[in-house]
Formats: structure tokens, C-alpha cells, sequence
């Protein structure tokens, strides 16, 4: 419907991408990055029963960073082909190659963070659902290989742990900062009472 708006000279172009991850400002703004608050939910003692956790559909989570690395890598070429345009592929397809269903992912927080997992079960296929969920909805790069752009993606845990350690080591430094101000606090409150 989009192509179909654009002229058929004009270099409108569609990327199509899978479920992506990166830098967030809330975990709910990534279906990948909540997840995080998934396995921080799982380590309820009292909840009545297990977190359920899909363990059946596959997905390929891409990082923010690479999809716009691509994107720039594409209009580059597309602009250098000015001529020859009009013959390039209008739809293409970036996708990581790396693929996880939903539980498994879950692990990886799990061993970054240091928690265990048993407040969460991972489900199969859910026969039921509706709307009835793709199995695999991996995305072919072979169009982007083809022209030369540069497919590779950076590694699901590495960039989760990097990602995860500066998060843990920030926030202890604030923990840090705000202890450091009570002690202070205290310590005039001290003065005060003298």
C-alpha cells in the first residue's frame, strides 16, 4: 500500500524488520526489553503460581543500533544508484540471524542478572490463541546481502550483558550517591541537635 502511493521513479523504499532491542527509557517500550521486568516478576516468593512464559514461537531480535547502521548503509547505495533506481528492490528484508523463543531469553536475563528462574514456566504451543501466532518469522537478508550491505549483527548476550552491567553498575553508583547524602544528612542532623 505504501509502494503504491509513491511514484514509480521515486526512491521510496521499504525495510522490514523484526522485534527489536536497545537502549530504552522504560523495558516496556521493546516486547525484548520487558522481558527484563518478566524475570524480575518471577522472583516472587508469594505469587500463587509460576509465571508462564512462551517456549514455542521463534523470534530474531535485532538491535536498534545495527537496524540503523543498515538503514544508512541502504540510502547510501540507493542514492549512489541514482540511474539505476528504479531497478533496485523496493521491499527488503534486516533481520539478526541469532533466533530465541521468549523463555529462553528469559534465561539469558536470568544468568546476566544472577537470578534463578524458577518463578517462571516455560509453555508450548498454544493451540488456542487467537490471534494463532507464526512459528518462525525469520527474515531473509539475502536481498540486502546481494547488495552489499553489511547483514552482521552484534551478539544477543554480549550486548545484554554490556547493556545490563552499565545499568547494575549506574544504578549502584546512584544507590552509592544517595547513601552518601543520607550519611551526610545524618550527620548534620547530628550537628543540629548539639
Amino acid at each position: 500500500a505504501v509502494l503504491e502511493e509513491c511514484e514509480p521513479t521515486s526512491s521510496a523504499v521499504i525495510l522490514r524488520i523484526p522485534v527489536l532491542y536497545g537502549p530504552a527509557e522504560h523495558n516496556a517500550e521493546s516486547a525484548i526489553n520487558v522481558l527484563i521486568d518478566a524475570v524480575w516478576k518471577a522472583q516472587d516468593k508469594d505469587a500463587a503460581q509460576p509465571l508462564p512464559m512462551d517456549d514455542w514461537s521463534l523470534r530474531y531480535p535485532t538491535n536498534t543500533t545495527d537496524v540503523a547502521r543498515v538503514l544508512l548503509d541502504i540510502a547510501t547505495k540507493y542514492l549512489a544508484a541514482e540511474t539505476a533506481r528504479v531497478a533496485m528492490p523496493k521491499i527488503l528484508h534486516f533481520s539478526a540471524e541469532q533466533r530465541f523463543t521468549k523463555y529462553e531469553i528469559c534465561e539469558i536475563f536470568a544468568e546476566i542478572l544472577g537470578l534463578p528462574l524458577g518463578g517462571m514456566i516455560a509453555k508450548g504451543e498454544d493451540k488456542d490463541a487467537k490471534p494463532v501466532r507464526p512459528y518462525d518469522t525469520h527474515l531473509s537478508n539475502k536481498v540486502l546481502r546481494d547488495l552489499g550491505v553489511d547483514v552482521r549483527a552484534v551478539d544477543f548476550g554480549d550486548w545484554w550483558y554490556v547493556y545490563l552491567f552499565i545499568f547494575l553498575l549506574s544504578v549502584g553508583m546512584l544507590m552509592m550517591v544517595r547513601w552518601a547524602n543520607f550519611a551526610d544528612r545524618k550527620r548534620e542532623m547530628k550537628a543540629f541537635r548539639r
